[in-house]
């Protein structure tokens, strides 16, 4: 639904559903074009959506809870209809894997296409200062997408991976992809 505190951890992805979505695409360039269309009535779902994200806010205590129900519902319905459209059910990037999947390259299109439609229509104003001409500049936004949103999340779920199993060490497999294995013993300090 989403992660309405700074200490909120995203959850992985179920990898089934992952490997589904990534076979709608021969490659990840073919997530620069128009996001394949969500099969589902949208209104009622993302209505259901919305208002059980708007509940779980005003119950929250904390400045992103509070900043959510600023934004007003209607700017929230175009937020969470982005991530319908794309065919996904949540707005959960796989933080332990490749930024350049398709997978992930459709929530970082996601976060732009939103942010631009949300901020165009001023509905930040009230949180925090948007320069209209840096919404017209994608390659910013997919800078902050990966700078703030990705890699925030990122760092969020590998700081608390690292505190549940402390002997995790993350390593990356034959094609360069960060995988974790947990490390059988110590290393000798000889």
């Amino acid at each position: 639904m989403g992660l309405l505190s700074q200490q909120a951890v995203p959850t992985r992805f179920p990898a089934k559903a992952m490997a589904s979505f990534e076979t709608g695409f021969s490659s990840a360039d073919d997530v620069d074009g128009d996001m394949p269309a969500a099969a589902m009535s949208l209104s009622d779902a993302v209505h259901g959506q919305v208002a059980a994200f708007l509940n779980s806010a005003r119950v929250l205590d904390g400045q992103i809870a509070k900043d959510a129900t600023s934004v007003g519902g209607h700017h929230l319905y175009c937020m969470f209809s982005a991530i319908a459209d794309a065919g996904l059910p949540s707005f959960r990037p796989n933080v332990f894997g490749n930024p350049e999947s398709a997978y992930n390259l459709v929530h970082e299109g996601v976060f732009v296409d939103s942010f631009r439609a949300v901020a165009s229509s001023s509905a930040y104003s009230s949180l925090y200062v948007v320069s209209l001409p840096s919404i017209n500049d994608e390659n910013l936004l997919r800078r902050v997408y990966r700078s703030f949103v990705y890699g925030f999340l990122r760092t969020q779920a590998r700081s608390t991976l690292f505190s549940i199993y402390p002997r995790l060490i993350i390593l990356s497999d034959a094609e360069g992809l960060p995988s974790t294995r947990l490390r059988t013993k110590q290393p000798s300090l000889r």
